[in-house]
Parts: C-alpha cells; sequence; structure tokens
C-alpha cells in the first residue's frame, strides 16, 4: 500500500470508532467550524420547500450542527441554504441553459461543484454521495455515503 492509501485506511479506522458526527467532522477536519444544531422548523421548512423528505444521515448530523464550514468551504450546508441552493437549481429558468435537471439531486455541500445525495423515483433518498460538475453537467460518485464523504474530502 502506498502513502496515501495507509492514511486513508488509518482514518477510516478513527471514524468508525467515533458515535456522533461532531466527532467524525471533528476527527477527519480539526479546524471545522460546527453550529448550533437545526431546529425541527428549521427542518421541517427544508422537507416543505424541497417537497421531500431530507437524506436520513443528512438529517442527524443537521440535529448536531446546522452547516459545517472549513475556512470560506462549505461542507455541510446550512438547513436555509439547502433549501436555496436546491430551489435555485430546481428553477426551470436556472435549467434553460441546456442543463439536465436537478430534482433527482438533493445538493448538501461543497462550492463551485457541489455535491448531492440521489433523489430516487419513488421518492427515497439514496445514501451516495455524488458531485456535479458546473463546466460539463455531469453527475459523479464521489463516496459511498456521508461518513464516507467526510474521509474522502
Amino acid at each position: 500500500m502506498d502513502r496515501r492509501t495507509d492514511d486513508y485506511v488509518a482514518l477510516k479506522m478513527r471514524v468508525l470508532d467515533c458515535s456522533t458526527w461532531r466527532e467524525i467532522v471533528l476527527t477527519c477536519f480539526p479546524s471545522a467550524e460546527l453550529f448550533a444544531p437545526a431546529t425541527s422548523s428549521d427542518r421541517d421548512e427544508v422537507k416543505r420547500i424541497l417537497g421531500h423528505r431530507l437524506q436520513t444521515e443528512l438529517e442527524e448530523l443537521l440535529l448536531e450542527s446546522n452547516g459545517i464550514r472549513i475556512g470560506f468551504h462549505d461542507l455541510i450546508y446550512s438547513t436555509t441554504r439547502i433549501a436555496h441552493i436546491n430551489q435555485m437549481f430546481r428553477d426551470p429558468q436556472y435549467l434553460a441553459d441546456l442543463r439536465m435537471p436537478f430534482d433527482n439531486l438533493l445538493f448538501f455541500g461543497g462550492s463551485e461543484d457541489p455535491f448531492a445525495f440521489p433523489v430516487l423515483k419513488n421518492g427515497t433518498i439514496g445514501d451516495g454521495v455524488f458531485q456535479w460538475s458546473h463546466e460539463t453537467d455531469g453527475r459523479e460518485q464521489y463516496a459511498y455515503g456521508l461518513r464516507d464523504y467526510f474521509i474522502t474530502d
């Protein structure tokens, strides 16, 4: 194994010992800025605006911190930003310049090329994390779940 693989495996093992999302985040990103938990009304408002529930692990994380920042990077958006970004991306005017629809994605973090969970036809929110490329409009799997997203990022 190379050094990078060794570091990844070591970090993954440390994360497996964590019992909260705050611990996971701070294990992977010691300088991360965490916030007060999202309220139930914050989460309910996002669900109302989006017309579907949040991904289970994302909702659990938001109960511990309503967003996570590292410097100027939004690792996890706040509930307000989740609602705003997803509304904007799903607006027909935003799609007018020949982008594929975003109704099947729940964006939750990132900057220029944001990260999202898949929204399946039956309304289930998948666990895989995809990254959207603003240059190609491509969607590529990035991680197998939220925990893996933190380790991979």
